[in-house]
């Protein structure tokens, strides 16, 4: 089966653990996401781990660099000067909470902030050398759900729909 772990980004230890805000998010997206064209046919392929991790302040940066939050993975907006695109800044650390799970092949990032956002991305694991799809989504409810699954299209199959470049 494929192995889908899901990390939280600014989620309080208060918002952690059975029936918490996060299990509630994660739970939310795994909803969605199987009710989506071609995951509900192959929802029997997949396993899903949720990783508990603790952040000490709510939210995402509002750029990177800023460094005002505490939180796990340094989630960050504005990643390039877009506003909506939302991004973890600590690739190591995401790739060690993953390791939690008993199995890793999707790392999805969910961000506990109520803007609109996400971004596609890979992480490299240096001991297997092995490049882990790594969508990142905030938990803005089904618009980013939609964004967290556009962007595992980036991030697992290496798709650029929305960009347009005669030269390549």
């Amino acid at each position: 089966k494929i192995d889908i772990v899901i990390v939280g980004d600014g989620y309080l230890k208060n918002q952690l653990g059975s029936g918490g805000k996060y299990e509630k998010d994660a739970v939310a997206f795994k909803e969605h996401f199987f009710r989506e064209m071609p995951f509900k046919d192959y929802r029997e392929c997949f396993n899903w781990h949720l990783v508990y991790v603790e952040s000490f302040d709510a939210g995402a940066e509002d750029k990177p660099g800023r460094n005002d939050k505490r939180n796990a993975f340094n989630c960050s907006y504005k990643v390039g000067g877009i506003v909506r695109l939302l991004q973890f800044q600590d690739s190591r650390a995401v790739l060690e909470a993953a390791r939690n799970a008993p199995a890793v092949d999707i790392i999805f990032v969910i961000v506990n902030d109520r803007r609109y956002g996400g971004s596609g991305g890979t992480i490299r694991d240096r001991e297997t050398g092995r490049v882990i799809p790594a969508p990142c989504f905030s938990s803005h409810g089904v618009p980013s759900y939609q964004v967290a699954i556009h962007e595992l299209g980036h991030s697992f199959a290496n798709l650029g729909d929305e960009y347009v470049d005669e030269s390549v």
